[in-house]
Protein backbone atom coordinates (compact mmCIF):
# COMPACT_ATOMS: atom_id res chain seq x y z
CA UNK A 1 0.00 0.00 0.00
CA UNK A 2 1.27 3.30 -0.84
CA UNK A 3 1.88 6.44 1.15
CA UNK A 4 -0.27 8.31 -0.96
CA UNK A 5 -3.54 5.91 -0.54
CA UNK A 6 -2.94 6.37 3.74
CA UNK A 7 -2.80 9.90 3.55
CA UNK A 8 -6.00 10.33 1.44
CA UNK A 9 -8.20 7.97 4.67
CA UNK A 10 -7.22 11.21 6.84
CA UNK A 11 -8.44 13.47 4.38
CA UNK A 12 -11.28 11.09 3.44
CA UNK A 13 -12.46 11.21 7.17
CA UNK A 14 -12.02 14.99 8.20
CA UNK A 15 -14.23 16.01 5.10
CA UNK A 16 -16.85 13.19 6.19
CA UNK A 17 -17.22 15.47 9.81
CA UNK A 18 -19.19 17.86 7.44
CA UNK A 19 -21.77 15.51 6.30
CA UNK A 20 -25.56 16.41 7.54
CA UNK A 21 -26.64 14.25 10.19
CA UNK A 22 -29.87 12.01 10.23
CA UNK A 23 -30.13 9.11 12.21
CA UNK A 24 -32.01 6.63 9.51
CA UNK A 25 -29.33 3.96 8.96
CA UNK A 26 -29.02 2.51 5.52
CA UNK A 27 -27.33 -0.65 4.05
CA UNK A 28 -24.40 0.54 1.78
CA UNK A 29 -21.44 -0.80 0.00
CA UNK A 30 -18.81 0.21 -2.64
CA UNK A 31 -18.63 -3.38 -4.49
CA UNK A 32 -20.71 -6.49 -3.79
CA UNK A 33 -18.29 -8.20 -1.82
CA UNK A 34 -18.49 -5.90 1.16
CA UNK A 35 -21.67 -3.87 2.97
CA UNK A 36 -22.17 -2.25 6.26
CA UNK A 37 -25.13 -0.21 8.04
CA UNK A 38 -24.63 3.55 7.85
CA UNK A 39 -26.76 6.27 9.50
CA UNK A 40 -29.11 7.94 6.81
CA UNK A 41 -27.42 10.63 4.71
CA UNK A 42 -23.77 9.53 2.73
CA UNK A 43 -21.25 10.89 0.77
CA UNK A 44 -19.00 9.07 -1.33
CA UNK A 45 -15.59 9.78 -2.10
CA UNK A 46 -13.12 8.17 -5.18
CA UNK A 47 -9.79 9.01 -6.53
CA UNK A 48 -7.71 6.67 -8.18
CA UNK A 49 -6.39 4.93 -5.28
CA UNK A 50 -9.16 4.91 -2.62
CA UNK A 51 -13.06 4.79 -2.82
CA UNK A 52 -15.21 5.36 0.33
CA UNK A 53 -18.20 5.80 1.87
CA UNK A 54 -19.03 8.26 4.74
CA UNK A 55 -21.93 8.64 7.41
CA UNK A 56 -21.54 11.18 10.49
CA UNK A 57 -23.94 10.94 13.69
CA UNK A 58 -23.75 12.49 16.86
CA UNK A 59 -19.84 12.99 16.64
CA UNK A 60 -19.30 9.70 15.09
CA UNK A 61 -17.68 8.95 11.96
CA UNK A 62 -18.56 6.02 9.93
CA UNK A 63 -16.52 4.97 6.72
CA UNK A 64 -15.85 1.98 4.36
CA UNK A 65 -13.05 2.24 2.10
CA UNK A 66 -11.67 0.24 -0.50
CA UNK A 67 -8.10 0.49 -1.48
CA UNK A 68 -8.32 0.06 -5.36
CA UNK A 69 -5.05 -1.50 -5.88
CA UNK A 70 -5.52 -5.24 -6.72
CA UNK A 71 -3.42 -7.78 -4.33
CA UNK A 72 -3.27 -11.25 -5.21
CA UNK A 73 -2.55 -13.78 -2.84
CA UNK A 74 -1.93 -18.09 -3.40
CA UNK A 75 -2.01 -19.09 0.60
CA UNK A 76 -2.82 -18.43 4.28
CA UNK A 77 1.13 -16.94 4.25
CA UNK A 78 1.11 -14.75 1.96
CA UNK A 79 -2.45 -13.03 3.66
CA UNK A 80 -0.48 -12.74 6.47
CA UNK A 81 2.41 -10.89 5.16
CA UNK A 82 0.49 -9.01 3.13
CA UNK A 83 -2.04 -7.58 6.66
CA UNK A 84 1.49 -6.56 7.51
CA UNK A 85 2.72 -4.96 4.94
CA UNK A 86 -0.50 -2.73 5.21
CA UNK A 87 -0.18 -2.00 8.94
CA UNK A 88 3.65 -0.98 8.30
CA UNK A 89 2.74 1.11 5.89
CA UNK A 90 -0.09 2.68 7.83
CA UNK A 91 1.72 2.72 10.88
CA UNK A 92 3.99 5.02 9.00
CA UNK A 93 1.49 7.85 8.72
CA UNK A 94 -0.25 10.10 10.89
CA UNK A 95 -1.67 6.94 13.00
CA UNK A 96 2.14 6.62 14.27
CA UNK A 97 0.67 9.42 16.96
CA UNK A 98 -1.85 7.71 18.39
CA UNK A 99 -1.13 4.71 20.60
CA UNK A 100 -2.17 1.77 18.54
CA UNK A 101 -3.43 -2.10 19.29
CA UNK A 102 -3.18 -4.15 16.27
CA UNK A 103 -4.37 -8.10 16.45
CA UNK A 104 -5.55 -10.62 14.50
CA UNK A 105 -9.66 -11.14 14.44
CA UNK A 106 -12.01 -13.74 12.92
CA UNK A 107 -14.85 -11.75 11.85
CA UNK A 108 -18.08 -12.94 9.95
CA UNK A 109 -15.96 -15.50 8.84
CA UNK A 110 -12.98 -13.82 7.75
CA UNK A 111 -9.55 -13.08 9.35
CA UNK A 112 -8.43 -9.72 9.65
CA UNK A 113 -6.88 -7.43 11.45
CA UNK A 114 -8.42 -5.03 14.82
CA UNK A 115 -6.97 -1.47 14.80
CA UNK A 116 -7.43 0.33 17.68
CA UNK A 117 -6.05 3.45 17.79
CA UNK A 118 -6.04 6.48 21.09
CA UNK A 119 -4.92 9.80 21.23
CA UNK A 120 -4.19 11.69 24.30
CA UNK A 121 -4.45 15.20 23.28
CA UNK A 122 -7.42 17.42 21.20
CA UNK A 123 -7.59 16.48 17.85
CA UNK A 124 -10.18 16.06 15.42
CA UNK A 125 -10.70 12.48 16.09
CA UNK A 126 -9.45 10.90 19.65
CA UNK A 127 -10.58 7.41 19.06
CA UNK A 128 -10.78 4.88 16.01
CA UNK A 129 -11.46 1.47 15.58
CA UNK A 130 -11.02 -0.20 12.62
CA UNK A 131 -11.14 -3.49 10.73
CA UNK A 132 -8.73 -4.54 7.43
CA UNK A 133 -9.38 -7.52 5.63
CA UNK A 134 -9.04 -8.79 2.25
CA UNK A 135 -11.59 -10.01 0.27
CA UNK A 136 -11.12 -10.91 -3.35
CA UNK A 137 -7.80 -9.13 -4.19
CA UNK A 138 -9.34 -6.16 -2.46
CA UNK A 139 -8.47 -4.38 0.43
CA UNK A 140 -10.70 -3.24 2.85
CA UNK A 141 -11.12 -0.82 5.95
CA UNK A 142 -14.12 -0.27 7.77
CA UNK A 143 -13.91 2.71 10.55
CA UNK A 144 -15.60 4.32 12.91
CA UNK A 145 -14.07 7.29 14.55
CA UNK A 146 -14.87 10.18 16.99
CA UNK A 147 -13.56 13.01 18.27
CA UNK A 148 -14.79 11.77 22.15
CA UNK A 149 -14.27 7.71 23.89
CA UNK A 150 -16.18 5.26 21.23
CA UNK A 151 -19.46 3.80 23.40
CA UNK A 152 -19.20 0.05 23.54
CA UNK A 153 -23.05 0.32 22.39
CA UNK A 154 -21.99 2.13 19.18
CA UNK A 155 -19.42 0.41 18.63
CA UNK A 156 -21.06 -3.04 18.38
CA UNK A 157 -24.29 -1.60 16.82
CA UNK A 158 -22.10 -0.21 13.54
CA UNK A 159 -19.73 -3.70 13.54
CA UNK A 160 -22.63 -6.26 13.74
CA UNK A 161 -24.21 -4.87 11.00
CA UNK A 162 -20.81 -5.53 8.63
CA UNK A 163 -21.50 -8.35 5.96
CA UNK A 164 -19.81 -10.29 3.40
CA UNK A 165 -22.21 -11.27 0.53
CA UNK A 166 -19.92 -12.70 -2.29
CA UNK A 167 -19.51 -16.59 -0.79
CA UNK A 168 -16.76 -18.43 -0.81
CA UNK A 169 -14.55 -15.60 -0.28
CA UNK A 170 -10.80 -16.70 -2.21
CA UNK A 171 -8.89 -15.64 0.77
CA UNK A 172 -10.93 -17.53 3.78
CA UNK A 173 -11.78 -20.40 2.23
CA UNK A 174 -10.21 -23.75 1.71
CA UNK A 175 -6.72 -24.25 3.47
CA UNK A 176 -6.39 -20.47 3.35
CA UNK A 177 -7.37 -19.85 7.10
CA UNK A 178 -5.47 -22.74 8.35
CA UNK A 179 -2.12 -21.67 7.05
CA UNK A 180 -2.45 -17.96 8.08
CA UNK A 181 -3.11 -18.88 11.72
CA UNK A 182 -0.03 -21.32 11.57
CA UNK A 183 2.11 -18.99 9.80
CA UNK A 184 0.87 -16.61 12.31
CA UNK A 185 1.78 -18.51 15.76
CA UNK A 186 4.97 -19.51 13.92
CA UNK A 187 6.17 -15.63 13.47
CA UNK A 188 4.81 -15.50 17.46
CA UNK A 189 7.32 -18.68 18.65
CA UNK A 190 9.97 -16.95 16.43
CA UNK A 191 9.62 -13.78 18.31
CA UNK A 192 9.52 -15.01 21.41
CA UNK A 193 12.76 -17.56 21.03
CA UNK A 194 14.54 -14.58 19.29
CA UNK A 195 13.30 -12.34 22.33
CA UNK A 196 13.89 -14.40 25.17
CA UNK A 197 17.60 -16.49 23.44
CA UNK A 198 20.07 -14.31 24.93
CA UNK A 199 18.02 -14.88 28.66
CA UNK A 200 17.91 -18.71 28.15
CA UNK A 201 21.53 -18.68 26.82
CA UNK A 202 22.73 -16.42 30.32
CA UNK A 203 20.71 -18.94 32.17
CA UNK A 204 22.01 -22.05 30.72
CA UNK A 205 25.86 -20.44 31.46
CA UNK A 206 25.08 -19.45 34.81
CA UNK A 207 23.68 -23.05 35.30
CA UNK A 208 26.95 -24.55 34.26
CA UNK A 209 28.96 -22.61 36.14
CA UNK A 210 26.59 -23.18 39.31
CA UNK A 211 27.25 -26.43 38.85
CA UNK A 212 30.41 -27.19 38.07
CA UNK A 213 31.49 -24.42 41.49
CA UNK A 214 28.87 -27.25 43.20
CA UNK A 215 31.30 -30.13 42.22
CA UNK A 216 34.63 -28.61 42.50
CA UNK A 217 33.15 -27.85 46.41
CA UNK A 218 32.39 -31.19 47.26
CA UNK A 219 35.73 -32.40 45.74
CA UNK A 220 37.53 -30.12 47.75
CA UNK A 221 35.83 -31.31 50.36
CA UNK A 222 35.74 -34.63 49.83
CA UNK A 223 39.82 -34.88 49.69
CA UNK A 224 39.70 -33.33 52.88
CA UNK A 225 37.52 -35.64 54.37
CA UNK A 226 40.13 -38.69 53.38
CA UNK A 227 43.33 -36.55 54.45
CA UNK A 228 41.84 -36.02 58.09
CA UNK A 229 41.35 -39.66 58.21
Amino acid sequence: MTTKCVCLFLTILVASAAIGQDSAWKRVSITTDVSVFMPGSTISLDSTQVQAINAQLDGYVFQLKQIKIKYIVNNGDELILGYDNFIKGYMSTFIRLYKNTVSDTSFMGTLGEWIHSKYSKDTIFSEMYSYLVLVNSYFYMVTLAANHPINDTMLHRYFATLQFPTQPIKEHSGDFPLRARSFRNGQHIGLFIRTYYIYGVAFGIFTLIFVLLFRNIRRKRKIKSILGQ
